[in-house]
């Protein structure tokens, strides 16, 4: 698989003018944690020069991380990693379930997938094993953006936080900061 075309940034400012849409930081953070990393990443097919001109499909990470080393990942954009919220649909209730932040819906997680989804006889799509060591995401789709064409074939812009340090109230805490 091709490797994502990765840009660092040192500010939010610099991150903001690189991304295809406006980035958006959670207003509240766990104190101890700090910003160490902002980076936008593209596919490969679009170059550095002409971001802004192709269609979107770049996200955004800025990564915090504590004294121990603990980490908050908030990625957001169109290929936001956040598989959670296909899982989330295949997770038992004490595993992934739905929540609302003001006036969005999200979903949330607090163990990975260690097996492949399976197809009941009724079409249901599952997934019987899950690794419940530390771990907690929460996500959102953000926005469905028309192709700047008029065409057809939106985009889907999500939202993500993730953790393996903090609680899934704490990581709503923080979702719920964001504006």
């Amino acid at each position: 698989m091709p490797q994502y075309q990765e840009f660092l940034f040192d500010n939010v400012a610099a991150v903001a003018e690189s991304a295809s849409f406006e980035v958006r930081l959670p207003q509240y953070i766990p104190n101890g944690y700090e910003l160490r990393l902002l980076r936008n990443l593209w596919p490969p097919h679009i170059d550095e020069a002409g971001m802004l001109a192709k269609v979107p499909a770049d996200f955004v990470d800025a990564i915090y991380t504590d004294d121990d080393g603990h980490h908050l990942l908030v990625t957001q954009g169109y290929l936001a990693r956040f598989i959670g919220i296909v899982w989330a649909g295949m997770a038992p209730g004490d595993v992934g379930g739905t929540t609302t932040l003001g006036s969005r819906e999200a979903v949330w997680l607090t163990a990975r997938p260690t097996s492949h989804p399976v197809v009941d006889a009724d079409g249901t799509r599952r997934i019987e094993e899950w690794d419940r060591s530390p771990f907690v995401c929460i996500g959102w789709e953000d926005a469905v953006v028309a192709p700047p064409d008029g065409g057809a074939g939106a985009s889907h812009r999500y939202y993500s936080i993730e953790s393996t340090a903090l609680s899934l109230d704490e990581i709503t805490r923080i979702a719920s900061s964001v504006s």
